[in-house]
């Protein structure tokens, strides 16, 4: 072919055997392609697709190649291992030396409505057997891929080593020891601050720390030590149930023509900088099995780390302060080391790990001022638990309908907190007249983006291929947070619709235009957008009606009816009578009408449980 390339121009006769030669090249090359893809998707089909995956992340340029970084003095450097020094000088940086011993704290005794932490051969293989599966090899140069081959034969060794870990209260070095992989985040990826860390850590300190995770999770359920407002790394809470609440407040504020500020704050490297005195102070006080703490003290002790470049390894350097990301109990830690953060506050506060916003009902310049003293106490609470507030990545936004609002210079630590018209709040774009027209336009641009993508690289795929990878990878995008942001509007409704009948006929490759788009769908048995969008908001309204999870902030909006008439039903809700489409095209007003308007059959022999109350509702909305 490259001899073909360079005598192409000396004849006629060359120049066309050289364009059959490529037309036949580019024929096998393509043919070759489908064929991979397809050996992928099949291979991926015990491993949840995670060579498919790894795939995609690469023909999108997300293959977590390190290009050249910046040392210290500016300099680019090239290799492998120069780049992992630099990264690892950067998090070195980062880090906080302690100044206090954690070995002076004592715990509390365990609390008389707790329990006391015990384990077993057959717990330690139920966890070995639902952790992902991965062939990695990790800190203790052992991988989960061999526990798995014997889970219950590795639980009876497991046990033993954990039994003599949790009575010494002292953890293997290897198990303090994590090879961290950057990732990069947005920015210039010449800069190592740009790269966050994720930490492999040893696969069977995995294991036990989600036994230590189990217990300590339902300990904190029993005494309801993680305040609401907390969304994050707890069950039955969700981003989008957060989401929900915020924005039911704010709809049901400017509805009512009130304006309704909200800050939302941006910590500087919260992970990273987590003091470990004033986390296991805290922990502590919480009344758990002594063990428990004595162990979490040590797994936080004496951690370093290395970073990871293309399989080169980075000097090690110590880790004092922080949780470890990539663990299991790092984001537990930093629940806990964050759990008073609310305290004393007059405004909602509403957290998912460490993402936070903070929200007032402003009617005159007194509500400003008190939304302000939450802000300094927010600010001490800040210096005495060693974090730091990025005030220029924090923003103000006053969201209502009046011409005049009341405007007032919040500021912390004597800055000014930026004021913008618009917000991103956990990937949903909040914007100050409530409208979520900025929101999914920016989904449809993604969406689009994401089905071109894969219109491009697996345009010769077999349906099954195209239909996973659309799925994941476009219709992922168009759902996620559906139920706070469901457009009203034909125009939304109708272009959110458009990428969805593009991808079928991508799908089945049928690109007729006498073809009937709607037959195709109706032969993929996909369901409409609108429909999934209303599935998923009354699946949601059900928690709410049940209380269940982060759901339950929700519950204050809805009440029975005032007497049950001819029309209303035992599950019956009713809600304020809204005055603007704001409050009209709310969640929970939305919900409200959609749910008295259910049929019997979805709610007989009541309570009806949650998977019941699906499989009737799907089959009610989805004929």
């Amino acid at each position: 072919m490259k001899r073909a390339w360079k005598v192409r121009k000396n004849s006629p006769a060359l120049l066309s055997q050289y364009k059959l030669l490529f037309s036949e090249f580019n024929l096998k090359k393509k043919a070759a392609e489908n064929s991979f893809i397809s050996q992928l998707y099949e291979n991926g089909r015990g491993n949840n697709f995670k060579q498919l995956w790894n795939f995609i992340r690469s023909e999108c340029g997300n293959d977590r190649e390190i290009p050249p970084l910046q040392d210290s003095h500016g300099q680019l450097v090239f290799s492998s291992t120069q780049k992992a020094n630099v990264l690892n000088e950067n998090y070195a940086n980062i880090f906080v030396p302690q100044t206090k011993d954690t070995h002076e704290i004592i715990p509390s005794l365990l609390r008389g409505d707790l329990k006391a932490f015990s384990f077993s051969a057959k717990s330690i293989e139920n966890w070995i057997r639902k952790i992902p599966q991965s062939t990695s090899i990790n800190t203790d140069n052992f991988s989960i891929a061999t526990l798995k081959l014997f889970p219950d034969m590795f639980s009876l060794y497991l046990l033993k080593i954990f039994e003599k870990s949790l009575s010494s209260k002292c953890l293997p070095s290897d198990w303090k020891t994590a090879f961290v992989s950057p990732v990069f985040k947005k920015g210039d990826k010449s800069l190592a601050e740009n790269y966050r860390p994720i930490s492999l850590t040893s696969g069977v300190c995995r294991v036990f720390e989600h036994l230590f995770a189990d217990y300590i999770n339902s300990c904190f359920n029993k005494i309801n030590f993680i305040f609401r407002g907390q969304h994050g790394f707890r069950a039955g809470y969700s981003c989008e149930s957060q989401l929900a609440s915020l924005a039911q407040e704010i709809s049901q504020a400017v509805d009512e023509r009130d304006q309704i500020d909200v800050i939302f704050l941006d910590f500087k490297k919260a992970f990273d900088v987590v003091p470990h005195y004033q986390l296991c102070s805290k922990l502590a006080n919480v009344g758990i099995d002594p063990s428990v703490f004595y162990w979490i003290q040590n797994f936080l002790f004496s951690r370093r780390q290395a970073v990871k470049v293309d399989e080169n390894l980075s000097s090690f350097i110590e880790v004092p302060s922080g949780v470890p990301q990539g663990s299991v109990l790092g984001p537990m830690l930093y629940i806990v080391h964050s759990s008073d953060f609310h305290h004393g506050l007059v405004s909602n506060v509403r957290k998912f790990a460490d993402d936070s916003a903070t929200s007032k009902k402003i009617r005159d310049v007194s509500d400003c001022i008190l939304l302000q003293k939450d802000l300094d106490r927010i600010e001490i609470w800040c210096i005495l638990n060693g974090m730091t507030l990025s005030i220029g990545k924090c923003q103000i936004v006053s969201f209502c309908n009046k011409h005049e609002k009341i405007i007032f210079d919040y500021k912390i630590n004597g800055e000014s907190i930026p004021r913008t018209d618009s917000a991103s709040y956990l990937g949903v774009i909040f914007s100050e007249k409530f409208s979520f027209s900025s929101h999914i336009e920016s989904v449809i641009k993604k969406a689009n983006s994401a089905l071109y993508f894969i219109k491009r690289v697996f345009a010769k795929s077999s349906k099954e291929v195209k239909e996973k990878v659309y799925f994941a990878l476009v219709r992922s995008k168009l759902e996620y947070a559906s139920s706070v942001w469901d457009p009203h509007s034909s125009k939304h409704c109708n272009n959110l619709e458009m990428i969805q009948r593009r991808a079928a006929r991508f799908v089945v490759g049928n690109y007729n235009l006498t073809s009937s788009v709607s037959e195709i769908i109706e032969n993929l048995k996909w369901d409409s957008l609108s429909s999934r969008r209303q599935f998923a908001r009354l699946k949601n309204f059900y928690l709410v009606y049940n209380g269940i999870g982060g759901w339950a902030d929700l519950f204050e909006y809805i009440d029975p009816p005032a007497r049950l008439g001819r029309s209303e039903r035992p599950y019956s809700v009713r809600t304020t009578i809204p005055r603007t489409d704001v409050g009209k095209y709310s969640f929970v007003t939305r919900s409200v009408n959609e749910w008295n308007n259910l049929p019997d059959t979805v709610f007989n022999n009541a309570p009806v449980s949650f998977s019941l109350f699906k499989q009737r509702l799907q089959k009610h909305l989805f004929k």
